[in-house]
Order: structure tokens, then sequence, then C-alpha cells
């Protein structure tokens, strides 16, 4: 289980003041035991941060240092600081799904992401028959690609949504589905993938 940053506790006081290291909220909590200034306390009942919900059982010293500045900014207000550690941090979760979702593909609109072009050339490839061994794994796709060598293809997929593209093409850049444009390879194998969804 996690542990809290410990901020500040007087020797024999159960009364400490630490830090969530997932959100940055400070509250002050009970010690289970008076701190005789060990690094690490337990807390006397089991934390689930308000902000991000995270559970914690003890209190530990190894970040202190790294915590001084936030510390202080809370000594000075500390309403104003939890309030804008969690806005911070529900900031931080939407920028993360954002992102993360925009590194996603609908497996329906994956053509929308290529050119016209690209798009054509992978179409004749299929025609051709260069696409090889089309496996269908849990999650994945996976394929041989004929072109000047042969090349091996993955897709992988999460709630059909294409969530990587990765060819040992020249062109291919493992993973990195944002710039299309060399992913000609793994493009092929996309126009039979949406044959078998």
């Amino acid at each position: 289980m996690a542990e809290m940053i410990f901020l500040q506790c007087d020797n024999g006081s159960k009364a400490a003041c630490a830090a969530c290291p997932k959100c940055g909220r400070i509250s002050f909590q009970i010690l289970k035991d008076p701190y005789t200034g060990d690094s690490v306390a337990l807390l006397d009942k089991e934390l689930t941060c308000p902000v991000c919900g995270s559970t914690y059982c003890a209190c530990s010293t190894a970040q202190t240092r790294d915590w001084s500045a936030a510390f202080g900014r809370y000594n000075l207000n500390g309403n104003a600081y939890n309030s804008a550690a969690k806005d911070n941090y529900i900031r931080q979760q939407e920028l993360n799904r954002t992102n993360q979702q925009a590194k996603m593909i609908p497996i329906a609109r994956w053509k929308d992401r290529f050119a016209l072009s690209t798009l054509k050339r992978g179409e004749a490839y299929v025609r051709k028959g260069v696409v090889e061994d089309l496996v269908k794994l849990p999650g994945a796709f996976t394929a041989k690609v004929q072109g000047k060598d042969t090349y091996e293809v993955i897709i992988k997929l999460k709630d059909n949504d294409i969530v990587s593209m990765e060819c040992t093409c020249p062109l291919g850049k493992a993973g990195d589905i944002s710039q299309p444009t060399k992913m000609m390879m793994p493009i092929t194998v996309g126009i039979q993938l949406s044959r078998w969804l």
C-alpha cells in the first residue's frame, strides 16, 4: 500500500501533517503511535484520499524535502492550496483521458487518418494478395506483408479502437498512429482488419 508524504509532526505527538503524493492534497492525520522520529509512521486507521481515491496506511519521510515548497504554500493558506491541488489533479486527469483518446482511432474511422494516395496503394497491395498470415489475437492482429521485403505488422486494439500500429517497414514508426503517412504497410492489414470485426 502507498505511503503519504510525511511533512510535519512533533516528537511524542500523534498529530501529523501529510501530503497525498498522487494529487498533492495536504491534511492532518492521526498516527497509530506517538511519533519518535522514525522514517515511517503508521496511521491510526486507513485513509482514502477524498480527491484521488488513493488509500494509505502510513506516512514516510523519504520525500519530505521534495514537498517543502508545497508545504510552505499550504501554511500560507491551506484551503486555497488544497483547492488548487484538487483543481490541478482533476485537470491532469482530464488531460490524460483526452491524450489517451487522441491516441486511439475508432475502428470504423481508421481510414480517416490516412492520405488518399496511401489508401489507394494499400488497397492495391491487398488486391495483389501481399498480406499473409493475418492472425486475430486477443486485443491485436498480426500479419506479414510482402513488399520489397517481408514486413511484420502488429495492430493493437482496445474496445474496438486502434491504440497502436507497428511495422518493420522503413516507413513504419513503431506504435505511432499520429503519423499514419509513415504506416504504409500496416494500412494494408487495416483494410483486411475491418472485414474481420
